[in-house]
C-alpha cells in the first residue's frame, strides 16, 4: 500500500467517524425525548360570587304627649306641640356589611291647597338627629350593619340589627294658618358597602331604577 492510499484510508475513516458522531447526536436527540423525569403539576380554579346587599325595615310610629303612655299617631288630627317619634329597625338580609344612613322628606300643602316651602315645613317642624339639605332630613350616616347568613362580613363596631329613634316635633310656635294642612313625611333607609369604602359615598347609593337595572341586567 502506497503513503497516498494510506492518507487516504485515514482520511475516509475520520470522515466516517464523523459521520458516526452526527448519527448518533440525531438519535440522542431523538429519543432522548422519549426518557421521562420526575414531574408534578398542580391545577386549581375558584368561583368568585359578588356579596349583596339587602335592607328590610320595620317601622312604629308613637304620639309622645305623655311619654310614660305614648299612643299611636293619630295622623288626620295633630296639634302644635306634639312630638311624633319614629322607631326604624332594620337588619341586613345580605351577606355584607354596610353603612346605613336614614333620611326623611317632608313636604306638604296650607289650607287652601297650595305647596308648602321646604323653609315654611322647617319652620313649623323639628327634626332631632338629622341634618337639614335640600329638603331632606338625614342622618350622620355612620351606623354599621353587619351582613347576615352565609360567609357574612362583621366589623368592629356593627351589629346584627339596628335600632333607629327620631323625632318629630310639630313646634307650638305654629300658628292658625296650619289649620287643615297636609303634611307628608317619607322616610328611606338606604345601606352602602362597608368595605373598601372607608368614607361612605351616599351618591352611590340610590336605588336603581327599572331603565337603570335593566342596562346592568337585562330585561
Amino acid at each position: 500500500m502506497t503513503h497516498a492510499q494510506t492518507k487516504e484510508d485515514k482520511n475516509n475513516r475520520k470522515k466516517i467517524g464523523i459521520i458516526l458522531i452526527g448519527l448518533l447526536v440525531v438519535i440522542a436527540l431523538i429519543f432522548g425525548s422519549l426518557f421521562a423525569f420526575f414531574s408534578d403539576v398542580i391545577t386549581g380554579d375558584t368561583t368568585l360570587t359578588a356579596g349583596t346587599l339587602g335592607l328590610a325595615v320595620q317601622s312604629e310610629y308613637r304620639l309622645m304627649n305623655d311619654p310614660e303612655n305614648p299612643v299611636p299617631v293619630t295622623a288626620d288630627n295633630i296639634n302644635p306641640g306634639d312630638v311624633i317619634e319614629v322607631r326604624l329597625t332594620v337588619t341586613n338580609q345580605g351577606n355584607k356589611s354596610a353603612w346605613v344612613q336614614f333620611g326623611f322628606e317632608i313636604t306638604g300643602e296650607d289650607m287652601f291647597g297650595d305647596d308648602l316651602t321646604f323653609a315654611q315645613l322647617q319652620s313649623a317642624f323639628t327634626f332631632t338627629g338629622l341634618t337639614a339639605d335640600n329638603g331632606v332630613f338625614t342622618s350622620d350616616g355612620t351606623d354599621i350593619l353587619n351582613g347576615t347568613g352565609a360567609h357574612a362580613e362583621t366589623e368592629t363596631g356593627g351589629v346584627n340589627s339596628l335600632v333607629r329613634t327620631f323625632t318629630i316635633t310639630f313646634n307650638s310656635t305654629a300658628g292658625n294658618a296650619w289649620q287643615n294642612a297636609v303634611i307628608d313625611i317619607d322616610w328611606t333607609a338606604r345601606a352602602v358597602q362597608f368595605r373598601n369604602n372607608p368614607t361612605p359615598n351616599w351618591a352611590s347609593a340610590e336605588a336603581l331604577t327599572t331603565a337603570q337595572r335593566g342596562a346592568l341586567f337585562g330585561p
